[in-house]
């Protein structure tokens, strides 16, 4: 999930978790369900989309951000590549910066992900209801800087 090339270095421990994976997830959502009832279920699905729309707006208004999604938005995983001053790298180019910025995060506290687009490997970051505005504000913060950095050194 993290793309990390050295086999050493586990960032998603999922796949050593029996709890993750599809087949537990009606079970999760059960669980989900009556811990927090239907409205506390539904509370916490409209937090994370609000924060997600949050995201969205704050890259959205970005010189250096082109959108992949779209609004309204279908999930919680907002996408985008690092364009900077608006202007597109090219798919080579792209792709290692989103590949580097991603990689440089990781020191900042923050685990993204990329996926390949058009225009080269593009940002992709989900959201859930525990995600603060402060920490939304912090990663748009972080790959603008982390961006800057990554394209002067290429």
């Amino acid at each position: 999930m993290f793309h990390n090339d050295d086999p050493d270095e586990i960032y998603d421990l999922a796949d050593l978790t029996p709890q993750c994976g599809r087949k537990g997830d009606a079970l999760k959502l059960y669980l989900s369900w009556l811990y927090y009832g239907k409205e506390g279920l539904s509370n916490r699905i409209a937090t994370a989309y609000a924060r997600a729309d949050e995201l969205y707006s704050l890259l959205e208004s970005s010189d250096n951000i082109t959108m992949v999604s779209t609004r309204p938005l279908p999930c919680l995983q907002v996408c985008f590549y690092y364009t900077p001053g608006g202007r597109s790298l090219g798919s080579e180019q792209s792709t290692k910066v989103t590949q580097e910025v991603v990689k440089r995060l990781v020191g900042r506290g923050f685990m993204v992900d990329y996926a390949p687009g058009e225009e080269g490997k593009f940002f992709r970051v989900v959201v859930a209801s525990g995600t603060t505005s402060e920490t939304i504000q912090r990663l748009v913060t972080a790959i603008e800087e982390l961006g800057e950095v990554v394209v002067r050194e290429l």
